[in-house]
């Protein structure tokens, strides 16, 4: 009896341990179906903004992505970024770079040759999911050289059902006065990023999707 017992007790163990984090057969997780990246897909974002000399005037984004090219090695998509305001007008424009593989999600904001990649998610990605980078030599946004992120949640938000909520912390480790850049972003298998909140000293920027479309429909 004692011995059935020993062994039932391994056994549950044993699956205890096989079935933790992202393997686990009754744990939602997604890979890069989270963040389908085509050419021509245009993503309208309405912005809010508090502080932002980037944002200031602004009310509406548009993310359009051009066709995969190859920098270094990496297949990159270029995505180009135009800011309205509330007429309509244009206000102005940002190139920047974005690269996926089956490990995670990339963003260059500036020329790829000018500053790391910043690891906007790691694939698989679920709830309680956590990864760092910190660089010795070189900066992320120029100016950070630490990364910082992890899944919160899956939740609700805004009209979108089971987004995936994702902290972003950007942080300088030489100087801890350096602000923080914390970003929030919301994701919904086989869309996108639907929502994001980014918060670096007093500034204050929201953006959140009005329409999903492709150039090629």
């Amino acid at each position: 009896m004692l011995k059935n017992i020993y062994f039932w007790c391994i056994i549950l163990t044993i699956l205890t341990i096989a079935c933790d984090g992202p393997f686990q057969p009754f744990v939602a997780s997604v890979g890069k179906e989270l963040n389908p990246i085509n050419a021509g897909d245009i993503y309208i974002y309405d912005v809010y903004s508090v502080n932002s000399s980037s944002y200031a005037g602004v009310s509406k984004v548009e993310w359009i992505y051009d066709e995969d090219t190859i920098i270094d090695g990496v297949v990159m998509y270029p995505q180009h970024r135009y800011a309205y305001n509330q007429s309509g007008g244009f206000v102005w424009y940002l190139q920047t770079y974005h690269a996926q593989d089956d490990f995670g999600f990339y963003n260059y904001q500036t020329y790829p040759h000018d500053e790391y990649p910043i690891p906007y998610l790691r694939y698989p990605i679920y709830v309680g999911r956590k990864w760092q980078l910190k660089r010795k030599n070189g900066f992320f946004l120029q100016s950070y050289n630490q990364v910082k992120g992890e899944v919160l949640s899956l939740e609700d938000v805004d009209s979108y059902q089971d987004c995936w909520k994702i902290s972003l912390k950007l942080s300088n480790s030489d100087d801890e006065t350096y602000p923080v850049w914390e970003i929030i972003q919301y994701y919904q298998k086989d869309l996108g990023m639907v929502k994001m909140e980014y918060t670096v000293g007093s500034t204050y920027v929201r953006l959140s999707l009005l329409e999903k479309r492709s150039s090629k429909d």
